[in-house]
């Protein structure tokens, strides 16, 4: 879950991974790389017209659910990552432009080109007025991330036929997403 800015170039995230999240493959380096085989853990990616960061924010487990936040702060201009809802935010990019797009995706890659499927994942609650749905938040406070935006629109985008092969599920015509692929 996450902000896109400057046409999808640069971004700020937040979620779950088990493999390797990387801006480049061949290298994997602290702060450019980070790789969980063998478990599930949390990250914050953070690609700015500076360079690029990923962070590995310690294991979950499978089947587990948390509340996380990825918003801006007028008060310091800056966007805020938080893992949980309310326990104060881990990483900051004061880099970006004040609006982004907000997205919601899952993502499964193989790089040595075999079949890999993604486990089946849910986003948000379909009840919009608790903390655990899918909610914007402008000037006017929190809205349901749904159909009915007074501003902008929601989107599907399934890339399972792009090069490389994997598979991107944003927000769906309803208040939660599943996204999977097999």
């Amino acid at each position: 879950m996450g902000a896109q800015f400057n046409s999808d170039t640069t971004w700020l995230q937040t979620g779950w991974f088990t493999g390797t999240i990387a801006e480049n493959w061949t290298n994997c380096t602290f702060l450019s790389c980070v790789r969980r085989n063998a478990s599930y853990g949390r990250y914050v990616e953070n690609m700015t017209s500076s360079g690029y960061s990923v962070l590995d924010y310690g294991t979950v487990a499978l089947g587990s659910s948390t509340t996380s936040r990825v918003v801006y702060n007028s008060s310091s201009g800056c966007w805020e990552v938080w893992l949980t809802y309310s326990g104060g935010w881990v990483q900051e990019d004061c880099s970006e432009p004040t609006t982004g797009e907000m997205v919601v995706t899952t993502e499964v890659a193989s790089n040595s080109g075999g079949f890999v499927t993604l486990s089946p994942a849910s986003f948000g609650t379909s009840d919009p007025n608790t903390n655990q749905a899918l909610r914007l938040h402008g000037a006017n406070g929190w809205e349901p991330w749904d159909t009915t935006l007074t501003a902008r629109y929601t989107e599907r985008f399934d890339e399972r036929y792009s090069t490389p092969k994997y598979v991107v599920s944003n927000i769906k015509a309803y208040y939660y997403t599943e996204a999977y692929s097999g």
